[in-house]
Formats: structure tokens, sequence, C-alpha cells
């Protein structure tokens, strides 16, 4: 070995000596190693600052600057193995860098700033037949970093729908035991019940007439069913009364009028008209109960006007949550 390596490996034997021996600024020292495999460090730099996004604009003379975060740590070290075993050595520092597991972060111990976690970016080294036992490295590391994670959301159209059809047993059940509390189901089915089913989806067939932006042709069909159909089981009335009103929230939407010239007829909002099918339901829904004067029949009548209620706010509720509105608005 060349009297300048013996010179540069006692010097700095003596370095890791008087660290170890705490005086000076050299007690702070640490010895450095990379996944637990050492090495020896002559200089050590790094690199730090923010990320900026510069935009020039044509015709001015001032750019404007964009703060995008924090610049990724990275911290350049200039290490070498020596010895006549520093062939291990070397391929030891190659392996912790580059080798197997090396996707994963890794300890770093800086002989400066102490314990990092870091990945290694890049190894360079270099060996010479000039000066043997001896390997450079020039070792490149940047911070890992913290893994975003998992995030979540809520699933509002489920969570919306779930707590609708919850609501939706909840007033059935209702009805059902109001119903049995009568003691003439047929006649009261077959009267007060039917009665105000076939006004409300009378009503409600023929608001839907007026709005011809959607295909409500299904929907008036089971409507139209629903009201001449003298059903005189309370379980059906429950069963089958919120059907057509939920069917709402599916209901196709019709493609706009276009004119000659390519431009689309629109006289109100997006919103707006989206929102028409469900202004007509829930002011047909807001309508007072029907007052009998047997309390009985009052009420499972009330239990039942409850229901439709119930069923035209969770058809509302549900198509809100399922829209694509086109704007904020």
């Amino acid at each position: 070995m060349s009297g300048f390596l013996g010179a540069a490996q006692g010097a700095l034997d003596q370095v890791r000596i008087s660290g170890a021996g705490g005086f000076g600024w050299r007690a702070a020292l640490r010895p450095a190693s990379f996944r637990g495999v050492p090495f020896l460090v002559t200089e050590a730099g790094g690199e730090d600052g923010r990320r900026i996004a510069l935009h020039v604009f044509p015709l001015r003379d001032q750019p404007f600057t964009e703060d995008l975060g924090r610049q990724p740590r990275r911290w350049r070290i200039t290490a070498y193995v020596i010895g006549d075993g520093y062939f291990a050595d070397r391929d030891a520092l190659i392996e912790a860098c580059a080798g197997q597991g090396s996707e994963e972060p890794g300890t770093l111990v800086h002989p400066f700033l102490g314990e990092l976690r870091v990945r290694c970016e890049r190894v360079e080294y270099t060996e010479s037949l000039k000066e043997g036992r001896f390997c450079t490295f020039d070792l490149t590391f940047v911070e890992a970093g913290a893994e975003p994670s998992p995030t979540e959301r809520f699933d509002t159209l489920r969570r919306v729908v779930a707590t609708a059809r919850r609501v939706i047993r909840l007033a059935q059940t209702a009805y059902r035991i109001a119903a049995m509390a009568r003691g003439d189901l047929a006649g009261f089915a077959r009267g007060v019940a039917f009665g105000f089913v076939q006004s409300f989806a009378g009503r409600l067939g023929l608001g839907f007439l007026s709005l011809p932006g959607f295909d409500f042709g299904a929907l008036r069909k089971g409507i139209a069913a629903l009201a001449a159909d003298p059903v005189t089981d309370p379980e059906r009335v429950a069963a089958l009364l919120p059907a057509p009103l939920l069917g709402m929230a599916t209901a196709p939407r019709l493609p706009a009028p276009v004119a000659p010239e390519g431009q689309a007829f629109a006289s109100r909002s997006d919103a707006a008209a989206v929102a028409e099918p469900f202004d007509l339901l829930m002011a047909e829904a807001r309508r007072p109960a029907p007052a009998v004067t047997d309390p009985a029949e009052q009420a499972a009548l009330s239990a039942l006007h409850g229901l439709a209620l119930d069923s035209a706010a969770a058809a509302a509720a549900e198509a809100a949550s399922a829209a694509e509105w086109r704007s904020a608005e």
C-alpha cells in the first residue's frame, strides 16, 4: 500500500479512536453503516429545499412561482473500505445498497447526523490496481418518508340506500301493527286504505305526465295497477306501496331535444330539472293524512300515510346520492 493510503488510514483510525475516546467535536461522530454493514467516511453532504413550479408567460417579465412542498432530503457520502479482507466488506456494502431486500427502507448510521431511515438511490464504487486493498464508494441516499396510510371514504349511496330501506321496513311494520288493531281488516283495506292508495297514486301518475324530461312509463303502469287493485290484505299494501315510489330513484332521463344547428334546448338548470320529480313526490307526500272518525282506522290511516311519506323521502335521498350532477350548484 502506498504511503498516502497508509497515512490516510492512520489519520482516519485516529479520528475513530478520538471519537470513541470522547474529546472535541469528534466525540459526537458515530461509526457509519448501512443496514448494519460498516464503512469509513471521508466526506458527507446533503440536499434539501422546496419543490417549486416555475410558470412563465408570454409578454410578461415576471414569472409566477408555486410551492409544491418540500423536496425529498438526500445525503451523499464518499466512503471506502480498506484492508486485506476488503473484498467481503465491498460486496456486503453493495448488497446492502442494491441487493436482495434493498427495495425496502433501511437504517443509515450517518457519522454526523445519526440514524436515518433511507433508501439507497445510487451506489458507485471504484477500485484501482495501483492502490490495492482499497475500494471507494459514492453513495446517495434519499429519505424513506412515510407510506400513505390506507384511506377510507364513506360509500354514501350504499349508506343512504341501507338507511332508506331500514326506514321503510319500520314504516311497514308500524302500518301492519296499526292495521291489525282494526277489527274488520278486509273492510278497512277495501275502503279507507284503498281509497288513500288510489288517490295518492293517481295524483302521482298525473304529476309524472307533466315531467317530460323523464321516462316514467314503467312507473305509471305500476301506479295505475296499484290504484286499480282493490287490495284487501294490509301485508300487500305495506309491500306494494313503496315500490313505485322507490322506482323514481332509477327512472331514466330522456335525451334533450337538439336544434338543427346542434344547440340543445335548455330552459332550466340541470339541478332544477333533476329535482323536479322529487319536488312533486315530496309535495304529494306532505299532504295531511285524511281524517276518519274511528280512532283505530285513523291510527292505521296515519301509519299508511307515514309509509307513503317515508317511501317518498327515501326515493328522493337515494336519487340525490346517486345523481351525477354536472355542476356544484
